[in-house]
């Protein structure tokens, strides 16, 4: 494991070169009864190398809350290696990864929640797929975001729930499959009728991939609309 501080131009950079991590209790004094494995409060740039693995501990008190990576501000993830995020048993809410922002640029990230009376494998207001796979995984919500935005690679959201938390629409020129069933197995194509995401979606599973041309997939909700379609990017 590598830290190197942030500078005037770059944000903070954290290096994990196959490495195991587990949680503690969170070093904020405001949140008592929460407990991070990986927690920031500014912006970070999270470099995977080899096979990593995130565990948080459990929070069992009320109100307990535990995170497998918590991050105030942004966290972007890149490198060629892999991650596997896990939240742990709370009293509280138990979440895989919460960032205001998260952006993976490249690699395999797996987050995943604990057991919770609220569940997220990934929580926050925007997450974006540049690169590689995600896989987030929740006992309630696979993911919770205002914004979803897969540019390149793949996105799979699962959750016993749903697999999105947030209502939205999807169309345009995409490899989507879905099940109503909290796993991949006989996944189907989407057939663009039911709902994806949101209250009226049957699907704990969903699985959005690039197709050949290239598309932003972007849910996103402002206000009391909810407004989902895609961009051509250049």
């Amino acid at each position: 494991v590598k830290f190197t501080p942030a500078t005037d131009t770059d944000p903070a950079k954290l290096t994990l070169t196959k490495a195991t991590i587990g949680g503690a209790q969170s070093p904020d004094p405001n949140y008592p009864g929460e407990t991070d494995a990986i927690y920031s409060k500014m912006d970070f740039e999270l470099v995977l190398v080899g096979e990593n693995t995130v565990n948080a501990t459990p929070a069992p008190g009320d109100g307990g809350e535990s995170y497998g990576i918590s991050c105030i501000e942004e966290l972007n993830i890149s490198g060629q290696g892999s991650l596997t995020v896990n939240g742990a048993k709370a009293g509280g809410g138990s979440y895989g990864v919460a960032a205001f922002k998260l952006t993976v640029n490249s690699g395999t990230v797996n987050a995943a929640s604990g057991e919770g009376s609220e569940s997220y494998g990934f929580y926050g207001n925007t997450l974006t797929v540049n690169g590689g796979t995600v896989t987030a995984t929740g006992k309630n919500y696979g993911v919770s975001a205002f914004t979803v935005i897969v540019d390149s690679g793949t996105l799979e959201a699962v959750g016993e729930t749903r697999a999105f938390e947030l209502e939205s629409t999807l169309n345009g020129d995409y490899t989507v499959l879905v099940n109503t069933d909290a796993n991949s197995s006989n996944a189907q194509a989407w057939n663009e009728q039911n709902a994806l995401v949101g209250e009226g979606s049957p699907y704990k599973y969903v699985k959005i991939t690039q197709a050949d041309k290239k598309y932003n997939v972007t849910f996103t909700i402002e206000g009391d609309d909810t407004y989902g379609s895609p961009t051509e990017s250049t």
